[in-house]
């Protein structure tokens, strides 16, 4: 046993390991964080630096430490005490094992183990870990001052639609209150905290802020979500697909275009559903996701939980500790989460065709941060870069908002202030702010419009003009206006107007009959071509103009948005969409 104690003097301090000269109250404090942690021992008569300096002890002095490591700590620590002579000195062993009740208070302190230093324990911490002993997790409690009235009914129904259609449980009960309880959701007839975030009607409390930037300090658009968690996760995505460019590759195999997105897809679903599902929503933080020129970042309130390591994360076998476990189960019954302890490598399995894209993740104080960026763009199947990259407006103009080709041809070849700009463009919003967010910014985002004094936005003076891709766009606007032909139905197309404002002033007629007829309902795509006011017969032509454009607006969403083509597919109106019924009704 002597070599061995010489061994672990040797490897120095470590998350298992402490040394002291002598025993005192820091003595227990380390006795305590190894409790708290992954257990350890602390080696009383040897120096910080490892040196054997020897402790002038017997078994009687030994006790009496044991002893009052047991009379201060909450609940009462036993350690195991050994006395060796090393080297003609005495060493005294003192170990514990972590302890299966959690946390330990050293008179009225939290301490846990990190490396080889103790830390505090915050308020935060010690609930979490509370919680991780007992095996229950916050969202399991029931959630203060809220009844089931707060509850979407229309969200639960849609839930409970997609368990049953996804097949990984079978919910039995008359009433969606009984299926609940079966999932323990609602106890009694007080929903728990998982409940409300699931399907809480409204803003629920929790908010998801995404940005652009274009440097760490210009931020060119954001949106604020606060929906229920699964609006909050669609929301999330339609505001990244509508941020983030593509590419268009034609092989010659198809006549098929191929897109190749900045990032791919189900990576980035995958990173917003662990932040969403995994956060400490005990913190008052927000989410915050922001989006640069090649990178974004994913700002999660709580740091990594139970024993999880940011070491094991990057295996492709970690361990998955759930913080938010009824919540957790919802998103993996309606299957868009797979078994846990999956996610990351799932991640890192998508980006592997992305040569150059780096998937990193580190711990922030009280924080989870992940970021996902590239240096060179993914290239297609014959090492090329494919067809050039575009975000939501290229010289094509076929993914132009009616709002910036408005505002496009109406500046022309003039250098315009706001003010100016807005009483020249046709049908422009008297709000101001709308008009910079929904006119202006998305142009002088895509690089079709640029300012006079681009280091400062608001410089009095400030004016905007057409830079050269703008001028490209005004030609090929120009030219489509002289060649608009007729759709397949011998009518003139409707435009698609983006960044729809519950004004309904932009909406085109397709777009607000489909609203109206599909209501409050959950409708399959041919019920809702049946269902809707002078729908055409061709049902291509009902989706490219009425669903497409509904869906692209955010006034639609899918029972299952990673399935577009599921059997037993349904639309059904967002929280956006619902507002812009009740503006058509009134």
């Amino acid at each position: 046993m002597k070599k061995d104690i010489k061994q672990i003097i040797a490897e120095g301090e470590s998350q298992r390991t402490e040394f002291k000269s002598s025993f005192n109250v820091e003595s227990m404090e380390s006795i305590t964080a190894f409790a708290n942690t992954e257990g350890g021992c602390v080696l009383v008569g040897v120096s910080n630096k490892g040196k054997i300096v020897g402790v002038d002890t017997n078994e009687e002095s030994v006790q009496q430490w044991v002893n009052e490591i047991k009379s201060k700590t909450e609940p009462a620590i036993l350690v195991d005490a050994e006395r060796y002579e090393i080297d003609g000195k005495n060493v005294v062993v003192l170990s514990v094992p972590e302890y299966p009740v959690k946390p330990i208070a050293l008179q009225g302190r939290f301490y846990k183990r990190i490396g080889n230093s103790n830390h505090l324990l915050s308020a935060t911490e010690i609930a979490n870990l509370s919680m991780l002993s007992l095996q229950v997790s916050w969202d399991s409690f029931p959630a203060l001052g809220k009844t089931l009235e707060d509850l979407d009914t229309e969200s639960i129904d849609r839930f409970i639609e997609r368990v049953s259609s996804n097949g990984r449980l079978s919910l039995s009960g008359k009433t969606w209150t009984d299926k609940l309880r079966k999932l323990k959701l609602i106890n009694g007839e007080t929903p728990t905290n998982a409940a409300y975030l699931l399907f809480g009607k409204g803003n629920i409390g929790y908010n998801v802020h995404a940005g652009r930037f274009k440097t760490p300090s210009m931020i060119i658009d954001d949106r604020m979500m606060n929906g229920n968690l699964f609006q909050t996760v669609e929301e999330t995505m339609r505001f990244l697909l509508s941020q983030i460019k593509v590419a268009y590759e034609i092989t010659g195999k198809t006549t098929q275009r191929t897109e190749i997105f900045e990032y791919p897809l189900p990576a980035l679903r995958e990173i917003v559903l662990n932040t969403i599902i995994h956060r400490d929503y005990t913190s008052p933080m927000d989410v915050q996701i922001k989006i640069f020129d090649q990178k974004i970042t994913f700002f999660s309130p709580g740091e990594l939980y139970g024993k999880q390591t940011i070491e094991a994360l990057r295996t492709d076998d970690y361990q998955a500790y759930t913080r938010n476990k009824l919540i957790a189960e919802a998103f993996y019954l309606t299957g868009d989460i797979e078994k846990y302890g999956t996610g990351y490598t799932r991640i890192r399995s998508e980006i592997a065709s992305y040569p150059t894209m780096k998937f990193e993740f580190e711990e922030k104080p009280s924080a989870w941060l992940v970021t996902i960026s590239y240096t060179d763009r993914k290239m297609d199947e014959n090492g090329e870069v494919a067809t050039e990259l575009v975000t939501n407006s290229s010289p094509t103009c076929h993914n132009l908002s009616v709002q910036v080709k408005t505002l496009i041809i109406n500046l022309n070849k003039r250098s315009l202030s706001l003010l100016e700009l807005q009483l020249v463009t046709k049908y422009a919003p008297k709000s101001r702010s709308y008009f910079k967010k929904h006119y202006i910014d998305p142009s002088v985002e895509s690089g079709l419009v640029g300012m006079q004094y681009p280091e400062n936005q608001n410089h009095p003076k400030q004016k905007y003009y057409l830079t050269e891709k703008g001028k490209e766009v005004l030609e090929t606007l120009k030219a489509s206006e002289n060649q608009k032909t007729d759709d397949e139905n011998g009518e003139v197309a409707t435009e698609l107007v983006t960044n729809l404002s519950p004004t309904c002033h932009n909406l085109s007629v397709q777009v607000k009959n489909l609203i109206i007829s599909l209501d409050k309902k959950n409708l399959s795509p041919l019920e809702l071509q049946l269902a809707t006011k002078d729908a055409p017969k061709s049902r291509s032509y009902f989706k490219k103009h009425y669903i497409d454009p509904a869906f692209e607006l955010g006034l639609i969403a899918l029972l299952f948005p990673d399935k577009p083509n599921h059997p037993k597919q349904k639309y059904y109106l967002t929280e956006k969409g619902k507002e812009v019924l009740k503006a058509l009704e009134a």
